[in-house]
């Protein structure tokens, strides 16, 4: 039977056992088990959405694993892990570090204004951003109503219930780019978000052969990354296909209309036949040439305008939303049925 030689930091999390038994048919099956059987040991070995964790570094049979989550796990296999040379616990110190030294800066910055009335509406906006983000009052004195108001003084606009980013977007974020980055793939990635989505972007060249929707040998390595953290959540999943306005193989594809279809809907089937996405979530969209990052005028630029973008959707609670009238009143404006 497998086994893992656990490290002595985590062997006191696992009953004092120096060897565990595995059970699974790949590396990060067999540790996510591991997980499931010692829920202390879960937390410092694996990520939330069930990824190993930068810190530590999996040795199969004597050899480093570069990309553990791929490689399947024969019965007499032998892992063992130790910890990564690169470490990692500095950067939470660090961090916090970095975020107290900019919060004191912008403090300075903000007492250095000798408006008065205009500090205290900002100390009064954190407080209300920091107790659970809500009504914020915003209010500009360069803004001009044309004597809509016998004082002339600017009108409050009122932001109702500012949705705030989802805290585990960040987690993700930050442990996705860490597997591309072990993988050796993140300079054909790039990663996104805000308030209502998540967004990853996929290099042309990495997902596909040129002018098919057939995978190269490397989309495997960089969707399986993604799938991981795909599986561990109920959000929606857009996959949209993009192309540049080179004219495509008519024995193929008609327009670019079809190739980036068919790229959307390799990478929907994919993650269906893979993992255990329910397929109701996927959707899978065209957009041809015409949603371009940049004019398609150069090659640099059309390299760049192809690409496969997997887009999760983070659900926003609906809000009635606020208006300012025409003399400056406020009057809420009731949602639809």
């Amino acid at each position: 039977m497998a086994t893992v030689t656990l490290p002595a930091p985590l062997r006191a999390l696992a009953g004092g056992n120096r060897e565990i038994p595995l059970a699974g048919l790949t590396v990060l099956g067999a540790l996510q088990s591991v997980g499931r059987e010692y829920p202390r040991l879960r937390r410092h070995l694996l990520t939330r959405w069930g990824g190993l964790r930068p810190l530590w570094v999996v040795f199969l049979d004597g050899r480093r694993l570069r990309f553990p989550a791929l490689r399947r796990l024969s019965p007499a296999a032998h892992l063992q892990l130790v910890p990564s040379p690169r470490g990692g616990n500095w950067l939470i110190s660090y961090s916090d570090f970095i975020t107290l030294l900019f919060v004191f800066f912008v403090v300075l910055y903000s007492m250095a204004a000798t408006n008065t009335a205009k500090l205290k509406t900002v100390v009064e906006n954190l407080a209300r951003a920091v107790a659970g983000l809500k009504s914020l009052e915003v209010v500009s004195p360069s803004i001009s109503l044309g004597g809509a108001l016998d004082k002339g003084d600017p009108v409050p606009i009122i932001i109702a219930e500012l949705p705030p980013r989802p805290p585990e977007t960040v987690d993700m974020l930050t442990d996705m780019a860490a597997q591309l980055r072990e993988a050796g793939v993140s300079g054909d990635v790039s990663l996104q978000a805000n308030v209502e989505s998540t967004l990853v972007a996929f290099n042309d060249k990495l997902l596909f052969k040129p002018g098919t929707a057939e995978f190269e040998p490397s989309a495997v390595e960089a969707l399986q990354t993604m799938l991981e953290f795909l599986q561990n959540s109920e959000k929606e999943v857009r996959v949209i296909g993009h192309t540049d306005s080179s004219a495509t193989d008519p024995a193929q594809f008609a327009t670019n209309w079809e190739l980036s279809g068919a790229r959307a809907v390799t990478i929907v089937r994919w993650f269906v036949d893979m993992g255990s996405i329910q397929p109701k979530r996927l959707v899978a969209v065209a957009q041809a040439e015409f949603r371009p990052l940049f004019p398609n005028d150069t090659e640099e630029h059309m390299k760049k305008n192809r690409r496969s973008e997997i887009i999760v959707i983070n659900p926003v609670e609906k809000k009635a939303t606020m208006s300012v009238g025409a003399v400056g009143s406020i009057e809420k404006i009731p949602e639809l049925p």
